[in-house]
């Protein structure tokens, strides 16, 4: 499916594990498409905020949260808000949790931590295989926890 389909079946308060970890392996295209939806919503007025919470496994880049920042998209950013819009924004509503690697987000393994059910995960792939398991780009030490079995996805 393309970025805009699959942006589309995220809802807002979702709370999303996206791989990366500093400038490599995040996602890139669905979190754009994503802020886009987020500021189209925003724009028509609607009443509820869109928003969602974001666990990576340290910052990232402008095509994450930059741009999920600028569309007033973010609810709780762990670990880390590198990016200048994104620390902005969180430092005036402080709900941003500065956690620490190597595993900011075993909280949210397996469903059973203290921040809740994991709705969607988001990693960067450089192949789908024919039998559907995936091989991730250069940043995997978070995906383990992000995987709803507890197991790692790929070969």
């Amino acid at each position: 499916m393309s970025a805009a389909e699959a942006a589309s079946l995220i809802k807002s308060g979702d709370q999303i594990g996206m791989s990366g970890f500093t400038g490599s392996g995040y996602p890139k295209a669905v979190p754009l498409e994503l802020a886009h939806r987020i500021a189209d919503a925003h724009f028509a007025g609607t009443r509820q905020k869109f928003q969602v919470s974001v666990f990576t496994g340290a910052s990232t880049g402008p095509e994450l949260d930059g741009a999920l920042a600028m569309a007033g998209g973010i609810h709780l950013r762990l670990p880390y808000q590198s990016d200048p819009e994104t620390r902005k924004r969180h430092q005036r509503r402080r709900n941003g949790i500065h956690g620490h690697p190597p595993e900011p987000c075993g909280p949210v393994r397996r469903n059973t931590g203290f921040l809740g059910k994991l709705d969607v995960a988001l990693i960067e792939v450089t192949a789908v295989l024919e039998d559907g398991r995936v091989v991730p780009s250069s940043s995997i030490g978070n995906n383990k926890n992000l995987d709803r079995s507890g197991r790692a996805n790929h070969p």
